[in-house]
């Protein structure tokens, strides 16, 4: 008969094995799910916003915004179209884009479905003038919200900051339209009626 410290020490054998199993399954699980730090990187570090002939941002929405260069090298805001490009709003959207850096990197990749990169958000195109193309693909929210998935190429996997993108991605909704005063010469002001005394003829009072 087996006694009951036997039967004892066999349960607290299977609750350490069925723990070491779980514990085994825990880790490997975070391990999959979660981001692996990286340096601070720009996405476009071999870039420079010289080397830049065109960018263009689409979304799933139907927006979409396109910059390039004219023949004096030049910016200029082809879609949509515009009179004037603000230079330096332009300045300012390149040089956002040339500093995104993810906060992290995604090992291994997920499946596409799972980061919405098989349907990205935003894709954004840049053209160099040596005739290089970038594409860089914008997809869910991660699962708190602070971020994007994001992949240039068929490059890894990324997550970047939620508000630095969205800061960037505003150009959307304002474009570098410049706005000049105008001013509308055909405009006179009212002239103020100048009322003059008028000598009112009296009638002649007869001889008495």
């Amino acid at each position: 008969m087996i006694r009951r410290s036997t039967w004892i020490i066999i349960a607290i054998f299977i609750i350490l094995m069925g723990l070491t199993v779980y514990l085994g399954y825990v880790n490997r699980a975070r391990l999959e799910v979660e981001p692996t730090p990286t340096l601070s990187v720009a996405l476009l570090a071999d870039l420079g916003e010289t080397s830049i002939d065109s960018m263009k941002i689409d979304d799933l929405q139907g927006k979409v915004i396109e910059l390039s260069r004219n023949q004096a090298d030049e910016w200029v805001l082809t879609n949509p179209p515009a009179e004037m490009t603000d230079m330096a709003k332009v300045q300012d959207t390149i040089l956002q884009l040339l500093t995104l850096a993810p906060n992290s990197k995604i090992e291994p990749a997920p499946e596409s479905s799972a980061t919405g990169l098989d349907f990205p958000q935003f894709i954004i195109l840049v053209q160099t003038k040596e005739g290089r193309q970038i594409i860089i693909r914008v997809g869910k929210e991660t699962a708190i919200q602070n971020g994007y998935y994001l992949r240039v190429d068929q490059g890894p996997v990324f997550v970047i900051d939620k508000y630095i993108l969205d800061n960037f991605l505003g150009v959307l909704d304002s474009p570098p339209i410049l706005v000049t005063p105008t001013s509308d010469a055909s405009v006179t002001p009212e002239e103020t009626p100048v009322f003059t005394e008028t000598n009112t003829p009296v009638p002649e009072s007869g001889n008495p």
